[in-house]
């Protein structure tokens, strides 16, 4: 588990790197800071949903199902409520509009990276059909 998180953290740290630096030499305005904020608003949930699932695996199938559900309220709540509470009470931080495209961008690389983490990390073979 720690590996994965290992993984998790190393992932969006240079992907922030490669989005971030050049649109910040491009004059985005806010680039890095909208950028970081977003990849951090993220990351976490992410991280929590890779520790639920490893958990969930060792469980019964009906914590596997309540893990993918509520993994995914999990993050979109985090993401969402922490990006509300983010522009609306820390003065400077700017508009939610600079940051909902760095929020996308980065909610999908994490869920990326989550669903390969968790999938790679099966045990189980996957059963195919013969024709």
């Amino acid at each position: 588990m720690i590996r994965r998180l290992l993984i998790l953290a190393g992932a969006t740290i240079a992907f922030w790197i490669v989005t971030a630096v050049p649109a910040s030499r491009w004059g985005v305005p806010g680039a890095l800071a909208m950028s970081a904020a977003a990849a951090a608003l993220c990351f976490v949930p992410t991280a929590l949903v890779i520790v639920w699932a490893s958990w969930a695996r060792q469980k019964s199938g009906d914590q596997n199902v309540l893990m993918l559900v509520g993994g995914m309220g999990l993050r979109m709540t985090t993401v969402l409520v922490g990006a509300w509470l983010l522009t609306d009470q820390v003065a400077g931080v700017g508009d939610f509009r600079h940051l909902a495209p760095w929020l996308v961008v980065f909610y999908l690389f994490c869920l990326a990276i989550e669903i390969a983490l968790v999938l790679g990390d099966q045990k189980t073979p996957v059963v195919r059909a013969s024709r």
